[in-house]
């Protein structure tokens, strides 16, 4: 058994009740209940019929779903796994669309909303200090979660998230900007790159925050194809610089050396001197000992690997960044 179950009979009436309550709290709610689910950002809504999720669960899991008939009917754990699409909900929630699914003994909430996740996306962005999620929560106009109901009598974990993110990546595609992991309030990018990761046996990888050092060849054929276009591109750079904005921030990369060791680290560019670059530090040395995070540094134009631009809406730039999580996500630290 998944679930500590006795007792556990319910009328469907009974569950869409709770159904209600929990999507109206769960956006706005202190973290006083546990909630465990992958919230999917947006582009724009993806709303959520039986038929079609019954087919998305049952290729996710591998399993046989019957089709499910009927507005009331009992649910207990030994009975028949269904799909079924609520009735509407009270008016907080109306617009969305949701589901409700029963695998083996465990219980799924499937919800698509057509409102952003965070109701102040410009704070929420601000306050995300990777640049490159900006967008993403910026951008996203819906969000669709996959919720597991009755988290805390759960009894493998594991497996409830495997399934959760199974379940996930079978939903995500084109207009899939970001992932959202409840629990641990991780955000990632999403891109197709990360399926195999997200269908595979251990798929809470791919939401591990990567705080370590990645060591990567000289050659690796990743970041040498993104440091030509950085290097392509450059001109590009350069003119929005003398051209900014209020508003815009410029970084650029490069390599800092110290003995036999190189580091790679963002610099915060605040003017362009002749053929150099002049700006802050960003990063913490490992290895380079005579610098540190903050310090006031000059580059020349030729020993830039990559750079970013971006108003905290639109982000450009950054081609190292994927290479490096591949390089990351296949190398993980000892």
């Amino acid at each position: 058994m998944l679930l500590a179950l006795s007792g556990w009979i319910y009328l469907l009436g009974a569950v869409l009740a709770a159904v209600a309550l929990y999507l109206l709290w769960i956006r706005r709610r202190a973290r006083a209940e546990r909630i465990v689910a992958i919230v999917l950002l947006l582009r724009r809504p993806k709303p959520l019929d039986a038929a079609v999720m019954r087919h998305v669960i049952e290729r996710a899991l591998k399993v046989q779903i019957p089709p499910t008939t009927g507005d009331s009917f009992e649910l207990t754990p030994e009975g028949p796994d269904f799909v079924v699409s609520p009735p509407e909900l009270p008016p907080l929630v109306r617009g969305g669309s949701h589901c409700l699914a029963k695998v083996g003994a465990r219980v799924f909430l499937l919800n698509s909303l057509p409102a952003p996740y965070f109701e102040d996306r410009k704070a929420a962005a601000d306050a995300q200090p990777d640049l490159r999620l900006r967008t993403p929560i910026l951008e996203h106009s819906a969000w669709l979660s996959v919720d597991i109901l009755h988290p805390d009598v759960e009894l493998n974990m594991a497996e409830a998230y495997r399934q959760l993110a199974w379940i996930v990546a079978d939903l995500a595609d084109e207009d899939c900007l970001a992932l959202y992991l409840t629990e641990t309030e991780r955000l990632i990018a999403y891109d197709p790159s990360i399926d195999p990761v997200l269908r595979g046996a251990n798929p809470m990888e791919a939401f591990t925050p990567i705080d370590h050092p990645v060591q990567v060849a000289a050659d690796d054929a990743g970041l040498t194809a993104a440091r030509v276009e950085a290097l392509r591109r450059l001109p590009e750079f350069i003119a929005s610089f003398v051209q900014r904005k209020p508003g815009w921030h410029y970084s650029v990369k490069a390599p800092f050396i110290e003995g036999e060791k190189t580091e790679h680290m963002w610099v915060t560019l605040e003017a362009i001197e002749g053929a150099g670059f002049v700006g802050v530090l960003d990063n913490e040395p490992t290895h380079v000992r005579h610098l540190k995070c903050g310090d006031r540094v000059r580059l020349g134009v030729v020993v830039v690997e990559d750079w970013i631009m971006t108003d905290g809406k639109e982000l450009v730039g950054g081609f190292s960044i994927k290479a490096l999580e591949d390089a990351a996500r296949s190398d993980p630290p000892t």
